[in-house]
């Protein structure tokens, strides 16, 4: 079974398979990525795909199998504009795809964390997705007390970013060096990545997440 390492971004465009040459960069590289994801899982020998990063500027990975040495020759260089890179593995087996989020609340010991299961990780991507781009700066940090919500991944795969933060009804997405903010409609997003960890910490942080609920607003998400 073919699997798109970034789990939820199902696309439906056609492949313009030679398309190679130097276009501008007509949407972000995520949306980019969704328009030709389903065509490029659907070409022989292609095992994966995802974002990652060539020669510091974020590109589109395409992942072939090694047992067919044409998959490589069949891909372009480019998609709208972002490199392709085609790198030769053997066959992907199913990714548990996790994050870990941090409550970003306490000062001077350790905010308190929970991991998402591979359920949760997919569902938060399909949240971001439907989230609108904004053009915005992120939120400069709190002082004391509940800051936001950071959360990571845990394991190298490729979901588009390296942490995501959210405060203030902003979400802002890191890739190495680059930057995409969202807005985060009544802090729908945030509300509830708070309500995954009900399950998962102390009783103490349970009150606290109860707390910051509270803050937020009880409407549900």
């Amino acid at each position: 079974m073919r699997l798109g390492l970034i789990l939820v971004l199902i696309g439906c465009g056609a492949l313009a398979i030679g398309s190679s040459g130097n276009f501008a960069k007509s949407d972000d590289i995520v949306t980019v990525l969704q328009r030709h994801e389903a065509a490029l899982l659907g070409l022989q020998g292609v095992v994966g795909v995802g974002i990652g990063e060539c020669a510091a500027q974020p590109c589109i990975k395409v992942y072939v199998d090694a047992a067919d040495v044409a998959a490589k020759q069949q891909l372009p260089k480019q998609l709208e504009g972002y490199t392709l890179d085609v790198e030769v593995t053997g066959p992907l087996a199913a990714l548990s795809m996790l994050m870990r989020v941090e409550l970003d609340i306490f000062s001077g010991r350790p905010n308190p964390e929970w991991d998402l299961s591979a359920e949760q990780a997919d569902e938060l991507l399909q949240r971001l997705q439907t989230l609108p781009a904004m053009q915005a700066q992120a939120p400069a940090p709190a002082g004391l007390g509940y800051r936001g919500i950071i959360a990571r991944k845990v394991r190298d795969s490729n979901v588009g970013f390296d942490q995501l933060e959210i405060a203030n009804g902003v979400v802002v997405t890191r890739a190495g060096s680059s930057t995409q903010t969202y807005a985060d409609a009544g802090r729908a997003l945030e509300r509830w990545l708070l309500q995954t960890g009900s399950g998962q910490v102390d009783a103490d942080i349970v009150q606290l997440i109860g707390e910051v609920q509270t803050m937020l607003g009880d409407s549900a998400p």
